[in-house]
């Protein structure tokens, strides 16, 4: 039984930071969305012309530039609704909030929830959904339940440099409020990715050495886990990397629960046994099993990661390339025993590291 894939289910739904935007209240939040049957014309908008190009970077973008990228290239690629809500949103704020995919028939693509763009105080009819992370995150643009089109960060941000929009995007960053977070707010739960879900204390963040995309097998099937700032992406999903209050009284509820499927529960682990310390992950209010972690590590020269469980054992030895998994795919390595790797193989064949 893969223990991870069972935390994974049991897993809680900035983001994905990777909007790695944070989530709003969990006060339920009445949706208008367009019919099952809306048809909407779009037709092809005149975008913004300048000679200068932008300084924008898709590398390392707040929250709030993050959504203010894709509100300015959703005016400038699909007009209509867009542009109605980037002018509202320039004369106020840009509120993002987002909510379950439940409310929506026709939204089918990306990962996680919808993310509604909207004027300070305002509904709009103007939706995006999120896959992955980093500056090759893809964002899909929606009106209403009609589905518009797709871009990368990276894309959106040399479409808008073209176009010089980079002043655009910088004002409304300063006037955009994610879930709780207030325009133009330097408090701690800004800079920390905080939202208003039961017990959130803010985004946690990766270590660097622990960022990047690695390959591992997990029984017989070779499996690609690729770890953001505050991300976690495996066969399940993407999942945001928050921090829990220490006072969260975390017993399980339906309606929580639902509110945060694609959110887990992150900490620094200390192995109290073995020298295997790491970061531990688990549902949001995950009844029962243990902690899942990832641990640094280094095995034959080479930086991997140990994925085990702290009930469940062993899972996985993660490496940097999927030929580096392959080719260590049947080493045994003796200093993995004591998390229980190799149980149920001979013991003829271990290598040390």
């Amino acid at each position: 039984m893969k223990t991870r894939k069972i935390l994974t289910i049991l897993s809680v739904g900035v983001l994905g930071v990777t909007l790695t935007a944070c989530q709003n209240t969990n006060k339920k939040t009445k949706v208008t969305s367009a019919p099952k049957t809306s048809k909407i014309s779009v037709k092809k908008n005149i975008p913004h012309k300048s000679n200068k190009p932008g300084n924008l970077s898709p590398n390392g973008l707040t929250p709030r530039q993050n959504a203010s990228v894709i509100t300015v290239y959703g005016s400038e690629k699909y007009g209509k609704d867009w542009t109605k809500t980037l002018k509202k949103a320039e004369e106020s704020n840009l509120d993002i909030s987002f909510h379950s995919r439940d409310n929506f028939s026709g939204i089918d693509k990306g990962e996680g929830y919808v993310y509604q763009v909207a004027p300070k105080g305002k509904s709009s009819d103007t939706y995006y959904t999120l896959d992955g992370n980093g500056s090759s995150q893809d964002i899909y643009f929606y009106q209403g339940n009609h589905y518009l089109g797709s871009a990368t960060i990276k894309d959106i941000v040399t479409y808008l440099n073209k176009l010089n929009r980079d002043d655009v995007v910088n004002k409304l960053a300063g006037r955009a409020k994610i879930g709780n977070q207030e325009a133009d707010s330097d408090s701690s739960s800004h800079k920390n990715g905080k939202s208003n879900i039961p017990g959130d204390a803010g985004e946690f963040t990766m270590p660097s050495n622990m960022q990047g995309t690695w390959y591992g097998y997990y029984g017989n099937s070779l499996e690609e886990i690729t770890i953001g700032a505050h991300t976690l992406k495996n066969q399940g999903g993407t999942y945001q990397l928050h921090k829990q209050s220490k006072d969260y009284d975390a017993k399980y509820s339906e309606s929580v629960f639902k509110q945060t499927e694609h959110i887990l529960r992150t900490v620094s682990y200390k192995n109290p046994n073995y020298d295997f310390d790491g970061i531990g992950t688990q549902g949001w209010v995950q009844p029962t099993g243990g902690t899942d972690v990832y641990a640094p590590h280094t095995e034959a020269g080479q930086a991997v990661i140990v994925n085990y469980n702290t009930s469940g054992g062993f899972q996985a030895l993660l490496w940097k390339s999927p030929e580096l998994a392959k080719k260590n795919k049947d080493t045994h390595f003796s200093d993995l025993k004591q998390l229980g790797a190799y149980i149920n193989d001979s013991d003829n064949d271990d290598s040390d590291d």
